[in-house]
Parts: C-alpha cells; structure tokens; sequence
C-alpha cells in the first residue's frame, strides 16, 4: 500500500469516528464536508462561519493529514463518499 493510500484510509477512518486521531471535532466536521465536496463558501454557510474561517480549517486539516490541496483529499470530486471507496 502506497503511503498516500495509508494516509488516506486513516483519514477515513477517522472521520467516520471509527479511529480517534489529530483533527479537533470542528475539523473532523468540517472535513466531512470537504469529503462531500463542498467549497469554502458552502461550507461557511453549512457551519455558521466565515468563509476565511472555513478555508483556514481546511487548510489546516490537509495540513495536519499530509496533504496540499483538496484534490488529494479522498472523496473529492465523488459527491457522496467518505474516502473509504478511495484505494490509491
């Protein structure tokens, strides 16, 4: 398994609750949503905050799980996944 396969099944397990891991509960929130693959400004609306907020959290959360853009965050671009379909 590739090392970005592995960071991507942890994150999917930690997002679904099933594995306790480095992301605060806001991020977890919010991280689910970016899986949902919606944008900053849809996010802000979802959660009640600023759209500079929402894009700071998921910078923040790609940072802290390896990533550099939401391209390689599992479940983007597939509406309706977690990640836990992503296999590489």
């Amino acid at each position: 398994m590739t090392p970005r396969a592995r960071r991507s099944e942890g994150l999917a397990a930690q997002v679904s609750g099933d594995r306790p891991g480095p992301l605060t509960r806001r991020e977890q929130e919010i991280a689910r949503l970016v899986a949902q693959g919606l944008t900053s400004r849809q996010i802000a609306a979802v959660t009640h905050i600023t759209e500079r907020t929402a894009e700071n959290h998921v910078h923040h959360i790609l940072g802290k799980l390896g990533f550099t853009n939401r391209a390689q965050k599992p479940g983007v671009g597939r509406r309706g996944t977690t990640g836990s379909e992503y296999r590489g």
